[in-house]
């Protein structure tokens, strides 16, 4: 790359979320999603000491008379669960916080190194400085700096979508599909993100070869529809082997309100309180407001900067889009947890940043990409501890207060 210099921001901004991230880590596990982090360290410390008995992982509960029990408990296939299980038997940072930290060191560098694929089509610094910023917005985002050390597998599906985009920047399509395909195992909703993504690539790689082509041919859309579907079978083999052994798990229930838990009625969309959690979830504590009126404003002035952007660059507005189909279909999801955002807040916060990065005036300029930063901080430190995990109703037990350490 002619640019080189950019790469003095990849040590910089690791050295920085270590230590925003261990500023923010004492009692990790009480802080944010405290449910959900419950039960995914659970797993993984059952894994750990159970030796990776993947359908037979525990969590600790207290029986009616407040003697110790363990549940039997299995949720999504435990690719994250597993890496937190190795965490534990080989780090020596014994903290809850500290995989998941890990895990995001390596978003970071991957949101860096995708970046850089921007600029293989049209070699200029001015490219390579836009992206540089761009770096820094995305990395503080109040989404992702409220989730830097919470232990939730979200965080394992983003790193590897992420892996599978910056593989299919750089035209290695069996790649891109293997780390897609870990990707929705670890988290199936990710397809959402991945099928716009799939399809775009044979659009325009159609495009390519013939300059006419502006559609997806029959052959295009039989393959998008077998290689979107072919990440989705190893999730549903593991939803084939909890239900045919019986085994414990979110995905399978008598009551209806369990089968809706994710779709929810259709009446929803007709609700304001629906869209007042869109905006909750994606702009105020998403990607903020500055970022997200940047991204309204390329929408705004799609057609212009379509001809403009490189096509890996339209990639990241394609990836966006992605948003608009799965809160169609996931809305009672996104009406209790905000990490579904995740897998959707880089490409957004990156089209919202060329907005903020290209303003003509300097004080301007540098005022928003301030403002942005500053609110992604503000968010992360207004994260309130939670009640512990014992004085919470779980679906199933309250654990041990202590159930951390």
């Amino acid at each position: 790359m002619k640019d080189s210099k950019i790469y003095w921001t990849l040590p910089i901004i690791f050295i920085l979320l270590l230590i925003f991230g261990y500023s923010l880590s004492k009692n990790s596990l009480t802080k944010g999603q405290v449910i959900k982090q419950f039960f995914a360290h659970s797993i993984a410390q059952s894994l750990a000491q159970n030796n990776f008995s993947i359908l037979e992982t525990q969590l600790p509960c207290k029986t009616p008379n407040s003697l110790q029990n363990t549940r039997l408990w299995v949720e999504e296939p435990p690719l994250f669960h597993l890496g937190g299980a190795l965490f534990q038997k080989t780090s020596i940072l014994n903290h809850p916080s500290a995989y998941p930290i890990f895990l995001c060191l390596l978003i970071a560098l991957f949101v860096f190194l995708t970046l850089q694929k921007l600029n293989i089509e049209r070699q200029s610094s001015s490219l390579a400085s836009t992206n540089n910023l761009s770096f820094f917005l995305i990395l503080t985002t109040p989404v992702f700096l409220r989730y830097l050390t919470q232990y939730l597998p979200d965080l394992m599906a983003l790193l590897l979508l992420l892996i599978g985009v910056f593989f299919l920047l750089k035209n290695y399509f069996w790649s891109a599909l293997f780390f897609f395909t870990l990707s929705v195992t670890s988290k199936a909703l990710t397809i959402f993100a991945i099928a716009p993504l799939l399809g775009f690539y044979f659009w325009q790689k159609n495009s390519t070869l013939a300059r006419k082509a502006t559609r997806l041919t029959i052959n295009d859309l039989i393959r998008w529809t077998l290689y979107t579907s072919f990440t989705l079978l190893p999730f549903f083999v593991w939803l084939y082997l909890l239900k045919t052994k019986n085994i414990p798990n979110p995905f399978f229930s008598e009551s209806s309100s369990a089968q809706l838990r994710h779709t929810g009625g259709w009446d929803m969309l007709l609700s304001t309180t629906y869209y007042s959690r869109i905006w909750d979830w994606v702009v105020r504590v998403g990607v903020g407001l500055p970022l997200f009126f940047g991204y309204v404003w390329q929408a705004l002035h799609i057609k212009k900067n379509w001809h403009s952007w490189t096509s890996n660059q339209k990639y990241f507005f394609i990836w966006s889009l992605g948003l608009i189909p799965y809160w169609l279909v996931v809305r009672s999801g996104n009406f209790i947890h905000d990490y579904y955002f995740l897998p959707f807040f880089i490409p957004m916060a990156y089209i919202g940043s060329l907005t903020l990065v290209r303003v003509k005036k300097p004080a301007l300029k540098w005022l928003l990409i301030v403002a942005s930063i500053g609110i992604g901080v503000e968010n992360a430190f207004k994260q309130k501890s939670q009640f512990p995990i014992s004085e919470q109703k779980t679906k199933f037990c309250s654990a041990e207060t202590n159930w951390w350490k």
